[in-house]
């Protein structure tokens, strides 16, 4: 894509920023307040990193997934929009947690939709950032990780302190930060790359229905017909002899 840098590329930079704000925010947390988390549940630092392989196999599990459903099924942006839903639901069921099953299991969500919230904001920024401007976008890009360790360090220093809210506010927080980001993300538009694999695709299957249809039409009609009652003839006297 060539052309010049406007107010869109800018504003589907900061989307991609936020949102990598986000995940990393959801993932520092859990270093930042794991002394209130472990006593919270009760159990050792040596079981608390369970978490960590919860999460990391979520992470490669959800960049494999989303990449699949980003080419084949729902395009760039309703992927971009539902990764950081994903994300931000699960960082919220994180600080909702009653027992430590639970806690895993919304870190291991947390992680598959941080895994499609990379593939989903990559894609973007390569396929709708003009030429040459692209390499420089996606490494700003992840200036959010920076951001979300600060936000993650903020969060537990003050309200999620053990003398304040706690360490479930701090997710909780985040849910919201996570919203936040997730409504200034209505505004990016479908990628135009994905619209042409959708034309492709239209084409592709109008193709195959016509050349069947096309077999049982004219002077095709008798030979089609011959062609099945011979090989049915055949499998079936090849089955049964």
């Amino acid at each position: 894509m060539e052309g010049k840098i406007n107010k869109y590329h800018i504003l589907l930079l900061i989307t991609v920023f936020f949102g990598w704000a986000v995940s990393a925010t959801d993932i520092v947390l859990n270093a930042f307040l794991i002394n209130q988390i472990t006593n919270a549940f009760h159990i050792s630092d040596a079981i608390f990193g369970i978490i960590g392989i919860a999460f990391g196999a979520g992470d490669g599990l959800g960049g494999f997934l989303f990449r699949r459903i980003n080419d084949l099924r729902w395009g760039r942006k309703l992927t971009f929009l539902t990764t950081l839903v994903g994300v931000m639901v699960f960082t919220a069921l994180t600080g909702l947690s009653v027992n430590f099953p639970m806690y895993v299991i919304s870190r291991l969500g947390a992680g598959i939709f941080s895994g499609g919230e990379m593939t989903a904001g990559w894609v973007l920024l390569a396929e709708q950032i003009p030429t040459g401007r692209r390499s420089w976008f996606i490494s700003i890009s992840q200036g959010g990780v920076a951001v979300g360790y600060f936000l993650a360090d903020t969060f537990a220093g003050t309200f999620a302190s053990p003398c304040a809210l706690g360490w479930r506010a701090g997710f909780l927080a985040n849910g919201l930060f996570g919203l936040a980001a997730y409504l200034i993300r209505l505004e990016i538009r479908e990628s135009p790359l994905w619209s042409r694999i959708i034309q492709v695709k239209a084409l592709e299957k109008a193709s195959i229905r016509q050349g069947i249809s096309e077999i049982f039409k004219g002077c095709y009609k008798l030979v089609t017909i011959l062609a099945f009652i011979g090989l049915s003839a055949a499998f079936f006297a090849t089955a049964f002899s």
